[in-house]
């Protein structure tokens, strides 16, 4: 099975993150600090998941943000 996570900035307005739209999503909670840094990131961050074990995902990222997935479509 393959699988990939990626951290990006929620931009839910922006075409490229629409592309993640079948994926699942964590919206993390506040702005990411980066080690050495005294700010923080200026733009709220998401983490996509590729893969098909998404309560494995979940189970690991829910502390973290709030965890989002498509509703399947009714066809």
């Amino acid at each position: 099975m393959t699988e990939a996570i990626a951290l990006v900035p929620a931009g839910t307005d922006t075409g490229w993150f629409r592309l993640f739209g079948d994926c699942a999503i964590c919206f993390v909670h506040g702005r990411l600090h980066f080690s050495g840094r005294t700010n923080s990131a200026h733009f709220p961050s998401a983490v996509v998941y590729v893969g098909e074990d998404v309560a494995k995902f979940a189970s690991a990222f829910r502390d973290v943000g709030d965890i989002w997935v498509r509703y399947p479509s009714a066809e």
